[in-house]
């Protein structure tokens, strides 16, 4: 067997994409195998433009790969080597590389790549685990960098193989920037938020089983909003400057907000359709609480999302997909839900991904800041964290720069979201307009006002949301639940076991520590120990399986069963050595077992019995729609709110509505379980009909009294918090020029003017206002080098309001310009008589003229301002270089 031939079956083994890459014909032609001073190898190839490049040095490539490699020796995490050239460079780093670490080597020629493997025998680089090779232009490395990423947990490294860099820059650039670093910091961002909230993540989800099952999927809204708009609200600090423009779009858009804004678009009557919950943290339910929630309202929720959110929203309730590992491993015992969590690092991505599943043609992205304004992560009503945490994150931003060209500070990880922002909106195949009127650029997204983002994407045609989507939720098929009782009750079975295997192997490893202190050699009784230690740990490839689901908890315990694979423990050759490291490993490892057991047992032993329970129930309570009898119905109500389905029992509750509930026991239990259940599902406004219901029939009811006074109580706060809010929208007052400013902040010339001259051709504005507006048309045509347009807005701005000493201070610019300097200087005289001689007028017109070589005129101007201000220096320094420029022409002639 050949070099080729032994590196071709490594690949074969080991990277069998590329094998088959190599199977397709490949364009050598373009490279030259030529050889060092020292003999080994080294490529000359042509590029497209027919320039010839070396690749390798021509003294000895193999020595400076040698040292190369020395120098970058790389510890942990992966590192990712773009240009392979002929491999010396990776061989070797390969050969260094400690356990725990991944090597990724790129080579965008599939022919260097080629010629490479008849050179060089590089079949130990493509044989190691730790390393991934990839081959060819349209390679993705970044998957493979955030799969390595995840094994090893540490970071990313990239080196560059200049000679690579030098054949294809653009290609190699494109590589280490857009694809690589960027995907890297979504990675990254990813990887700590799984280390931080694994277990929380596990636990909503096991807990959202039983509404996760009786919940419609997302599948059901595909495509039933085609060619429709959608508008996504986030919690930005911008969102208060256009938030009383959204009531407009609602029935002409599908309105999509994050959950924690949810309260404060209702608390200024403002209905969004969807609202999207993807965060784990407790913190993000309590927005939920002390608010009333409508029914029209419909959630839609990542599986990991805090599961009191699940159970106590009163709307339809829509569940995607996840990639998680306690939803794949549970996901096969209920229909397909569809999958819409791809590129979710806040609720706003799955908001995106949501108004594309469901069709929309154009999305509008209003309060999306990606930073801080006014010392603000969040709109006022808009966060779960304190005010407290809000300054201390703001304290220690970094800083960029908005869509102003202005220094803002920023959370680090919103510039992550940023990355995928723009990702989204690259692959979006509509139009994405970013009327968030502040904040971050994100690239490819039109900077523009909701106002006109309306105009442009709504029609007047209206449409209900809430019809539509309404019997789609209700359309659910309960699946058969022995089966999915039957796995977690076999899995709480394997943790019982693995659990006493790992306390009886914790207990013989810490006695086996003891007795290694106390000698200098592997003895009789300390090997007597390990082989009963042995033993028991053949025990524990039978709960493989279990054991991989304790990684969802604990991330910990992958990286040490990827780095135990590597067998790197078992070859140290120093017995005693050897020894420590197996202990070691042995305490680390069952360790994190003994910790992680009892989570997974204390979440999955409630839920095997509540999943017992609810086949029974589901049976009954989806046998039919037409209400049986009171006591029945009375016994379903509770068993659904002892299982915390509450929207469940609501339905059954509403069934009764439109009977007269008797002065009986049975009547008056339900109309207090109808104020519970109100008050569990946000509805206070339902809980205060129900109450006075309840009233009106137990009124010596001791319960009912109590339910009506805490109802009571959170109507009144919500209401004052309503009303607050109502009064301080009446007294905001958008200024009339905002929207002409916030285009020209922006560089859009053209907007500007057209916004600015609406405002000036409106009758109802006063003179002054129209002719201020008149003015700014100017200076957009201006900054637009319209100079004819710029002139006619001057002199539309002269006939509203002649007292403006700016018009005709432009004026006088313009004929400047034109080469007219008697007709400059009666504009300018005219102005200073408007402006009575004021010193700043006067010293800018003296400048201009200046400029203009007329310098006997400037003076004038010069010193009428110095007799307003006679000490103001700079004024006496300027008719100083006016005069000496006059004396300077004159000695000339």
């Amino acid at each position: 067997m050949n070099g080729y031939e032994k590196n071709l079956q490594a690949l074969r083994e080991h990277h069998p994409e590329v094998a088959e890459l190599l199977e397709c014909p490949i364009e050598t032609d373009h490279i030259q195998v030529i050889h060092a001073k020292s003999g080994a190898a080294r490529l000359l190839v042509r590029t497209e433009s027919g320039a010839t490049l070396a690749v390798h040095n021509e003294d000895d490539p193999i020595k400076v790969a040698r040292r190369t490699a020395a120098k970058i020796r790389h510890l942990e995490g992966v590192l990712v080597v773009l240009g392979m050239g002929l491999g010396y460079l990776a061989k070797y780093l390969a050969e260094d590389l400690e356990n725990g670490a991944a090597l990724i080597v790129y080579e965008a020629d599939p022919g260097i790549f080629k010629t490479a493997l008849k050179e060089v025998d590089l079949s130990a680089l493509f044989s190691s685990p730790q390393v991934k090779v990839v081959v060819g232009p349209d390679a993705n490395i970044s998957q493979w960098a955030y799969y390595y990423l995840l094994k090893t947990g540490g970071t990313v490294q990239v080196a560059r193989f200049e000679p690579a860099f030098r054949l294809n820059p653009e290609l190699y650039q494109k590589k280490l920037g857009p694809e690589l670093l960027q995907t890297t910091k979504s990675a990254l961002t990813n990887l700590a938020t799984a280390k931080s909230f694994g277990p929380i993540f596990t636990k909503n989800i096991i807990e959202s089983i039983p509404h996760i099952v009786s919940t419609q999927g997302v599948n059901a809204l595909h495509n039933q909003f085609q060619g429709e708009t959608a508008i996504i609200v986030a919690a930005g600090p911008s969102l208060g400057k256009n938030v009383q423009v959204l009531k407009r779009a609602k029935n002409h858009a599908v309105i999509i907000c994050a959950d924690t804004v949810l309260g404060y678009l209702l608390a200024r009557r403002i209905t969004p359709d969807f609202v999207v919950s993807v965060d784990p943290q407790v913190e993000t339910y309590y927005k939920f609480k002390e608010i009333d929630i409508p029914r029209d309202v419909s959630l839609v929720f990542h599986p990991s999302c805090h599961e009191q959110i699940v159970k106590h929203f009163p709307g339809p309730k829509f569940v995607t997909e996840s990639g998680m590992l306690a939803y794949q491993w549970l996901k096969a015992y209920w229909p397909a839900k569809g999958a819409i969590d791809r590129d979710v690092q806040c609720q706003v991505h799955l908001g995106f991904n949501l108004a594309e599943w469901i069709g929309c043609q154009n999305i509008i992205l209003i309060g999306q800041d990606l930073c801080y304004t006014d010392d603000r992560m969040h709109v006022r009503g808009g966060s779960y964290l304190s005010e407290k945490d809000e300054r201390q994150y703001v304290n220690t931003g970094a800083k960029v720069e908005n869509i102003f060209g202005e220094h803002v500070g920023t959370y680090p990880v919103y510039l992550s979201y940023r990355s995928l922002w723009e990702k989204k909106v690259k692959e979006f195949r509509g139009i994405v307009l970013n009327a968030t009127e502040g904040g971050l650029n994100i690239s490819g997204a039109r900077n523009c006002l909701l106002t006109d983002a309306l105009l442009e994407c709504c029609s007047d045609a209206t449409f209900s949301v809430i019809q539509k989507i309404l019997p789609l939720s209700e359309n659910v098929d309960v699946p058969n639940l022995m089966p999915l009782t039957n796995e977690i009750r076999d899995r709480l079975r394997d943790f019982h076991r693995l659990q006493r295997v790992s306390r009886r192997l914790m207990r013989m490893l810490t006695d086996m520590k003891v007795r290694r202190k106390n000698t200098k050699q592997v003895d009789e009784e300390l090997a007597r120990m390990s082989h009963r230690c042995e033993r028991l740990t053949s025990l524990i490839p039978r709960y493989a399986n279990t054991l991989g689901l304790l990684q969802m908890i604990d991330f910990k315990l992958e990286l040490y069963m990827v780095q135990d694979r590597t067998n790197a423990i078992d070859e140290i050759e120093n017995e005693l050595e050897r020894f420590d490291k197996q202990i070691e490993r042995g305490l680390r490892f069952y360790g994190d077992i003994q910790n992680a057991v009892p989570f997974m047992r204390n979440c999955l032993t409630p839920l095997h019995g509540r999943l017992e329970r609810l086949q029974d129930l589901f049976e009954k309570i989806y046998q039919g729609k037409a209400p049986g009898p009171l006591g029945q119905d009375l016994a379903l109500v509770e068993e659904c709110n002892l299982l915390e389905l509450f929207d469940k029992a609501e339905d059954i509750i509403s069934r009764h509505l439109g009977d007269k509930l008797s002065a009986d026991g049975e009547s008056e239990k339900f109309a207090i379980l109808r104020m519970r259940n109100a008050l569990e599902l946000h509805q206070i406004h339902k809980a205060v009909q129900a109450g006075s219901d309840a009233d009106r029939l137990f009124p010596q009811n001791p319960e009912v009294r109590s339910l009506r006074a805490q109802v009571a109580e959170q109507w009144d706060h919500w209401q004052s918090k309503v009303q607050s809010v109502g009064k301080a929208c009446e007294i905001v007052d958008r200024p009339v020029l905002a929207d002409g400013d916030f285009y020209f902040q922006l560089g859009q010339y053209e907007c500007a003017a057209d916004h600015y001259q609406r405002i000036a051709e409106h009758a109802r504005q006063n003179n002054q206002v129209r002719g201020e507006a008149w003015y700014r048309v100017a200076q957009s045509h201006q900054q637009a080098q319209q100079t004819e347009s710029a002139v006619w807005a001057l002199e539309q701005a002269l006939l509203i309001d002649p007292a403006n000493s700016r018009v005709y201070f432009d004026l006088g610019v313009q004929s400047l310009a034109n080469g007219v300097l008697e007709s400059a200087e009666r504009f300018f005289e005219k102005g200073a008589e408007i402006a009575l001689d004021d010193p700043e007028y006067c010293e800018a017109v003296g400048a201009v003229l200046s400029a203009a070589g007329a310098h006997s005129e400037a003076i004038l101007f010069y010193e009428r301002g110095l007799v307003r201000n006679p000490a103001d220096g700079d004024l006496l320094e300027k008719i100083n270089n006016a005069y000496q420029s006059v004396f300077e022409v004159t000695h000339s002639v």
